[in-house]
């Protein structure tokens, strides 16, 4: 029995499964903010500190949320930039 055979059986019997299919709306924290602009989390809280994402954050104490299509929105704008410095600071 395939799968697709299996969860036909389950539909004529009445049993419908729920698919996870839609994607999370907000990211919560700073390392998922972190995670998804592909940076480190101290670049994240600097950012977040400097209030460069105060278009599209969510703050309940210490509860960070972030609306993903807001924050999309605003990378294409230009309203954020994450660059990645090379230290070129030789120390002897």
């Amino acid at each position: 029995m395939t799968m697709s055979e299996f969860l036909e059986q389950l539909s004529e019997l009445g049993i419908v499964m729920k698919q996870e299919t839609e994607e999370k709306k907000y990211l919560s924290g700073v390392k998922e903010l972190a995670i998804f602009l592909n940076c480190s989390i101290s670049t994240a809280q600097r950012k977040i500190s400097d209030h460069e994402f105060d278009y599209c954050l969510y703050r309940s104490g210490h509860i960070l949320l972030f609306d993903k299509k807001k924050l999309l929105e605003g990378m294409k704008a230009g309203k954020i930039t994450i660059r990645k410095f090379r230290n070129t600071n030789k120390h002897i």
